[in-house]
């Protein structure tokens, strides 16, 4: 009785149960990152699928179970695709498409039984996280990646040699990604880049739904409602970086200007810079006059931003010139906003010099009377701020000076009883009026459309901007981030000698009326160099009680101020390395004047002839005799206690083995033994040709090694 050498070896290898364990857990590995475009019950209902299945394996070989399985695929398919038409509304087409894949991928383990299946499985789990690479290409998603492309090539090469441990699967996966990353990086550099990115897919949909997430990317919004920006103040999600070239301004002068609004229904502000006019620019280009401005008032500065959905590109104060950009062409709007002249769909860098000042010199070369009658635009429901339309008009009466009655109004919120509060209470019917003379207690955006409203009363032209306020030093870069929670909204109110003048309204409000719970939210949205005096009061007042609770805040700080540091590394490094990037690398290797066409097809001679000599190379060490081999199970069979006699055939050996398993009662000891001396028999005896015997007795010899290291046991 013959043994087939793949079914014995398939009852002592980690076979399909295991198999099958590690490839439902390699899918929800694949699975989750996902949950940063998909609904996170859509994600959860997948990792159901996946939890589920574990209970299925062991009695998959079962008829009744196939039927079973077969009847709970099509039961998890249909909620799947129900799940999907619920969130239908609020997804892209292509992240419909990504749904709709990770469904199938998740059910794809219940199929799989073959070797064939797990090839089908790991293909698609490669496919699975490189895609998500296409709409999110930060370093924490990298390296996760990479990791998971470690271990799935582990489990590639587990599948193709079972005599190995896993962790020597892995070293080997290492191994492979090392020898192709100088090749990689390579390719990286000299590939030639188009002008515009064809493999960032998060700009594929309706502008419709990218209009309708554009708020939850972006944090800010074409419209402004007095309770809008509270909802940021605990983001801490990232909406762009700085690096300042020489000189810093100081942290009183940081304000990233976005967006401007001029009209008002008496409750909502809206932004109509998609109706004004605009000036192309062309970088270099400077877009500001310069000669009233002294140089320590200018700043230059590198902004790397986020993708947000919107067009808005973010300036400090006044933009004087915009040296250089990537991934977009820009315009400046009447009213000084550097403005992509399409959605901003991926990560972009510009280079530019602002004048950080509260005065904006230099007016573009507009008519200015247009936008100071929008300016001064009134509701026009007369019952909808009244009172602050009345208060307005006295202070004009009291103050005919416009710089006098900003000073008074200024006063005035500094000196009444008015509270800076996250958590404000909801006024609806009238906002203004309810604020100032009711509730008294708002955001910076309930300041702000109330201090709009009583300088348009008083005949001073006022326009409300969105933008962000400060930023966060890094402990490990020069530079700082600006997130969410830095959003902020102010005032710029036009002065007949001055032009457009910067007022904070909210900047009045003495701490001792800051409440306790929007305290710490306001210290985390100022500059570095105040963060991190008032930030280590706390933490002293706080270590003298709860050491370890401060350390583990500290620690779990810094941790997230390092990968911040890192994917600002990446992003300009990397993810930032765009065609212009790419000449000027090349011109200072001087490489420039090279035809790339002619480089990259010496270069891929060059892949192909070192693949041949590693694949030669690799066969030569490989290369081993079937005698060598039987020489070496017979070496196995005498450690084990049986005899070897030197004349002795394969054959011959084989039924006296028989009989001594027969006589010892031990017959199911010696199947695997069996296996392997069938399998020379085969290989000795019968021609299949060189390069297939080749194959069949390196892999006879891993058989071998493979069963004698599993069974230490003597078998006589």
């Amino acid at each position: 009785m013959s043994y087939s050498i793949g079914s014995i070896l398939m009852s002592v290898m980690p076979g399909n149960v295991e198999h099958k364990y590690l490839s439902i857990g390699l899918v929800m590995a694949a699975v989750l990152p996902y949950g940063l475009l998909l609904p996170w019950p859509y994600i959860f209902f997948l990792c159901i699928i996946l939890v589920s299945e574990f209970f299925l394996i062991k009695t998959e070989s079962q008829e009744q179970s196939k039927r079973k399985k077969t009847v709970i695929k099509t039961i998890f398919m249909i909620a799947g695709m129900l799940f999907i038409t619920y969130y239908w509304d609020q997804l892209r087409i292509n992240i419909i498409g990504l749904a709709l894949f990770c469904l199938v991928l998740s059910l794809k383990p219940l199929e799989t039984h073959s070797q064939r299946d797990y090839q089908v499985l790991i293909v698609l789990c490669y496919f699975a996280v490189i895609a998500l690479l296409f709409f999110d290409n930060s370093f924490i998603l990298f390296s996760y990646s990479s990791l998971y492309i470690i271990v799935l090539t582990a489990f590639v090469i587990m599948l193709h040699f079972p005599g190995e441990s896993f962790k020597n699967n892995l070293i080997s996966s290492v191994r492979l990604l090392i020898k192709t990353a100088p090749m990689v990086l390579i390719l990286f550099i000299i590939f030639p880049r188009l002008g515009s990115p064809v493999w960032h897919l998060s700009s594929i949909g309706s502008d419709d739904s990218i209009r309708k997430n554009a708020q939850g990317t972006s944090g800010l919004s074409k419209t402004l409602n007095p309770g809008d920006l509270n909802k940021l103040s605990l983001s801490q999600e990232t909406a762009f970086r700085v690096k300042f070239n020489k000189h810093r301004p100081a942290s009183n002068e940081l304000y990233w200007r976005a967006n401007t609004f001029y009209f008002t229904d008496g409750k909502q502000w809206l932004s109509d810079y998609y109706l004004k006019s605009y000036f192309k620019l062309q970088a270099p280009a400077k877009v500001n006059n310069i000669s009233k401005i002294k140089t320590e008032q200018l700043f230059e500065y590198i902004i790397n931003q986020e993708a947000n959905q919107q067009q808005w590109l973010f300036t400090l104060g006044t933009p004087i010139e915009l040296q250089s950009i990537s991934n977009a062409l820009a315009v400046l709007s009447e009213d000084n906003l550097l403005l992509a002249k399409e959605p901003i769909q991926e990560s972009v860098q510009y280079t530019q010099i602002s004048y950080a000042g509260p005065r904006i010199p230099g007016a573009f070369n507009y008519d200015q009377q247009a936008l100071l009658l929008q300016a001064l635009q009134l509701p026009e429901n007369k019952r909808l701020a009244s009172k602050a339309i009345a208060l307005g008009q006295q202070w004009r009466k009291t103050y005919p000076d416009d710089k006098t009655l900003l000073r008074h109004a200024l006063n005035w919120f500094a000196q009444k009883e008015f509270y800076y509060s996250r958590n404000v209470p909801k006024y609806l019917s009238d906002p203004i009026d309810e604020f100032l003379f009711q509730g008294k207690k708002g955001y910076c955006g309930h300041y702000v459309t109330a201090f709009a409203m009583l300088m348009r009363a008083a005949q001073i032209p006022a326009r409300i901007v969105s933008g962000y306020k400060g930023g966060y030093t890094s402990r490990f870069g020069d530079y700082l981030t600006i997130k969410q929670a830095n959003a902020h909204a102010w005032v710029e109110v036009w002065l007949s000698n001055d032009g457009w003048f910067r007022i904070d309204p909210t900047a009045v409000i003495p701490i001792e009326r800051i409440l306790e719970d929007d305290l710490i939210s306001q210290l985390l949205s100022e500059d570095a160099e105040q963060k991190k005096t008032q930030q280590n009061n706390v933490q002293d007042k706080h270590l003298n009680s709860v050491d370890n609770s401060a350390f583990a805040i500290i620690f779990k700080y810094q941790v997230k101020q390092y990968f911040e540091y890192m994917d600002y590394l990446w992003d300009v490094w990397i993810v930032q390395y765009d065609q212009s990037n790419q000449y000027l690398l090349l011109a200072l290797t001087g490489l420039d004047k090279v035809n790339i066409a002619w480089l990259i097809l010496l270069l891929t001679l060059l892949i192909c002839f070192a693949i041949a000599v590693v694949r030669i190379t690799h066969w030569k060490k490989q290369t081993v005799t079937l005698k060598a081999v039987y020489q070496q199970l017979l070496k196995k069979l005498q450690e084990q206690g049986i005899e070897i006699f030197q004349n002795e055939g394969p054959a011959a050996l084989r039924k006296r083995l028989t009989i001594v398993s027969q006589d010892q009662n031990e017959a199911h000891n010696f199947l695997q033994i069996f296996a392997l001396i069938d399998e020379y028999i085969e290989l000795r005896y019968n021609d299949k040709g060189k390069v297939l015997q080749m194959k069949q007795i390196i892999e006879l010899k891993k058989q071998i090694a493979f069963i004698f290291k599993k069974n230490k046991k003597k078998l006589v």
